[in-house]
């Protein structure tokens, strides 16, 4: 797939490093951005998704309206890894199928210059193949703590089992292309990235 005319861009590092932000910064600069999160957001409000959640997991998973309680869950698979492979197994076809309609759509539009893939486990379920170009955001590991704790109150528990389930950092760093620091501020972001699109879509 990164034969593509348009460049397919890969966005790694650890949950807190920022990597939505980084996203946002090449969607501003003209490139389509696809997030995993948010198709995985939406299909998990799909009956037959659902369905198989619950057979998989049992009612418990359920809120009191019928809908995927998202905490439950996530506490559940990120404890356990057979458990996280069991969910994996029925999103991630789903959210591959989505991504590249996605990308044959973005491909088609003269007014994107690159794709950039948003996804938080791309090297993990081997996306990287989908990519022209891998860019690895960092940031210290006292920032990415303190963004977890305040973005999704999670603990330093869960933020070591989450952590836990994906590549090193020193895997992830050692495959990247490109590395953007994401300690600081929005337009220290911007700058980098409007330093590395160009060496991308020049390739």
């Amino acid at each position: 797939m990164a034969n593509n005319k348009k460049s397919i861009i890969g966005i790694v590092g650890s949950p807190g490093s920022g990597k939505s932000s980084v996203s946002q910064e090449f969607e501003k600069a003209g490139c389509a951005v696809i997030n995993a999160d948010h198709i995985n957001h939406e299909l998990m409000t799909h009956p037959d998704v659902i369905s198989e959640i619950v057979e998989a997991f049992g009612q418990a998973i359920l809120n009191p309206d019928g809908q995927i309680d998202r905490k439950i869950l996530g506490d559940l698979v990120f404890k356990e890894k057979k458990a996280l492979d069991k969910l994996n197994n029925i999103v991630h076809p789903r959210i591959f199928e989505r991504e590249k309609e996605l990308i044959e759509q973005y491909q088609s539009d003269p007014n994107i210059k690159a794709i950039v893939l948003d996804v938080p486990l791309l090297l993990e379920v081997g996306q990287q193949s989908w990519c022209n170009a891998i860019i690895y955001v960092h940031a210290d590991q006292e920032v990415r703590h303190q963004r977890l704790q305040e973005s999704k109150g999670w603990d330093l528990e869960k933020i070591k089992n989450v952590e836990k389930q994906q590549l090193t950092l020193d895997i992830k760093q050692e495959i990247s292309d490109h590395m953007i620091s994401n300690n600081s501020s929005i337009s220290d972001l911007a700058k980098q990235t409007a330093k590395i699109l160009p060496l991308i879509l020049e390739k």
